[in-house]
């Protein structure tokens, strides 16, 4: 009996995150054929009485998340819903159109999103001005779903597009459709009133000293999209840019479909609107408690070079910070910079915060990091308060240096240098490796009992300093 043995090799870079989103166009945009898409409408619900909770949940001393849509439980998958158009070269399309009205903007969760290489996942406005993808295979995620940020408008339309002779079918299936009803992200007449006035856009002269940690914090979109939380991207001793984030405890639910919306503020000091398009999708938890009111999660993605993000330093020795400042997004508002021009207090396993000087912070300011005033370093993440425009009262973080101890330094310093402060870095352009290897035939014939040996030479020829990883498979 003979035998065909292939040697083959696969490269896996160990610095690589799936990347956010590709350059292209839906097919069905170049089609002269009008295609009469099948709309999904989601029942209505009562506006007046979710806002009516908010105001109740917002007075309340139970600490929840800033909420701003209605996650609405569904179930459209590419088998029951929505149309398969098959082109002349043998590729297909899919559509489905989803409305449900008076949505200021929707956001989707997928509880499933397996795509073969060559396929492109596409969602877009009704009016085709604003297109969110091309997604392919490189955006799965471990936990097999996804989600997609905001698009504007109460009705929107999912594209696939799926080459001729594909590995094998896509599967894409929604399962929460977040409806937007109180206009966070696109309203150009809201004023970004919806946080208080005393507060200050953090490209304003006041926060011309935190420009570097002010690319580091991001707005989250938690609970199946409906709720805004703020965060922090953190560095870690190795200073691999591994993209650790850090945020608050009672933030949790949902955070492998989260979406983190980096950069969404004004260009100026004065009130605009931000860009809505910097996100990436997913993540992991690392370590979290509710001791300290922290968790570390590690983001699915890393934030394309083109997103100027930066990993915040920190200090975890629990020395009283001096002239705290916060960096946040209150209300789901474009983001915002606070100053405390006194020593933050000490609480057991928290700073308090006993009054803002300049700015305050607001609900969807949860989880934003606390900076020691001189040294630019995180010491803490935002619990909760009282503070507000009109209350000059405390604010709560929890702080580092209890969370190290409970798991935040397994991954901040995981090789256990027993560094107790470190400072921030930027997104550098890492060396790229290229992988390189001898010319030989690696396929043989063999007959039972037949032997035979070769060798194969492989060598990083990339940049200096680049890590090359790769692993041999023999079939």
């Amino acid at each position: 009996m003979t035998y065909r043995f292939i040697l083959s090799v696969i490269i896996a870079n160990t610095l690589l995150f799936s990347q956010v989103s590709i350059d292209s166009t839906p097919k069905s945009f170049n089609s002269e054929e009008s295609i009469n898409i099948p709309t999904q409408t989601l029942p209505s619900f009562n506006v007046d009485k979710f806002i009516e909770e908010d105001d109740i949940e917002k007075r309340s001393s139970d600490v929840k998340p800033y909420r701003f849509a209605n996650p609405i439980l569904v179930d459209f998958n590419m088998d029951s819903y929505g149309l398969w158009t098959i082109l002349d070269d043998g590729s297909s399309i899919w559509q489905l159109r989803i409305e449900s009205q008076g949505a200021h903007s929707l956001n989707l969760i997928y509880d499933t999103f397996d795509l073969p290489a060559g396929a492109e996942f596409f969602v877009y406005s009704n009016d085709r001005e604003m297109v969110l993808g091309a997604f392919t295979n490189l955006n799965h995620k471990p936990h097999g779903g996804f989600s997609t940020a905001p698009v504007i408008g109460d009705a929107i339309i999912l594209e696939y597009n799926e080459p001729a002779q594909a590995e094998f079918s896509g599967q894409i299936s929604v399962n929460i459709v977040a409806h937007d009803y109180r206009d966070v992200f696109f309203n150009e007449d809201r004023g970004y009133g919806d946080s208080g006035s005393c507060n200050n856009n953090v490209n304003c002269e006041v926060g011309n000293d935190w420009q570097d940690q002010i690319r580091s914090v991001a707005m989250i979109l938690t609970s199946g999209g409906s709720r805004l939380c703020t965060g922090s991207l953190v560095n870690n001793t190795s200073q691999d840019l591994s993209p650790y984030f850090l945020t608050a405890n009672h933030c949790l639910g949902g955070n492998n479909s989260w979406i983190f919306m980096f950069n969404y503020e004004s260009s100026g000091c004065s009130n605009q609107n931000g860009p809505t398009n910097m996100t990436v999708s997913g993540s992991t938890l690392m370590a979290s408690s509710s001791t300290s009111d922290f968790a570390l999660l590690l983001l699915n993605e890393t934030p394309p070079e083109d997103y100027n993000v930066h990993y915040a330093g920190w200090d975890v020795s629990g020395v009283t910070p001096s002239i705290p400042v916060g960096i946040h997004h209150p209300s789901g508002d474009i983001k915002k910079i606070s100053f405390d021009y006194n020593n933050a207090s000490n609480s057991g396993n928290f700073w308090d915060i006993d009054s803002w000087d300049d700015g305050t912070t607001e609900p969807g300011s949860s989880g934003s990091p606390l900076f020691d005033g001189l040294s630019h370093r995180i010491i803490g993440q935002l619990y909760g308060g009282v503070a507000s425009c009109t209350n000059f009262g405390y604010d709560t973080y929890g702080k580092t240096s209890s969370s190290w101890n409970l798991g935040m330094g397994n991954y901040l310093d995981a090789n256990n240098t027993g560094a107790t402060y470190l400072d921030g870095m930027d997104a550098i352009d890492l060396p790229d490796p290229e992988l390189n290897y001898s010319d030989i035939d690696l396929i043989f014939d063999l007959n039972d009992g037949d032997t035979e040996v070769s060798s194969l030479t492989i060598s990083n020829t990339g940049e200096p300093e680049s890590v090359l990883s790769y692993s041999l498979k023999i079939s």
